[in-house]
This record gives structure tokens, sequence and C-alpha cells, in this order.
């Protein structure tokens, strides 16, 4: 699996800042919904 390994490392600090803020966002939105 090393090219999957390597694509998924060439593509995780973008992914990993999507899927963060993603994140956050589906939290915050969950525990407040005034917001």
């Amino acid at each position: 699996m090393p090219g999957v390994v390597s694509r998924w490392a060439a593509a995780a600090p973008h992914q990993l800042v999507t899927q963060t803020l993603a994140g956050m966002a589906e939290l915050a939105g969950s525990t407040q919904p005034s917001m």
C-alpha cells in the first residue's frame, strides 16, 4: 500500500484542515443549534 500512503500523505495537509473544520462545524451545529 505504499502508493496509497504516499498519495494520502501528499493530500494530508489540505485534507486534514478540511476534515477538521467540517468536524468542528458539525460538532458546533449539533451542540449549539442556535449558532
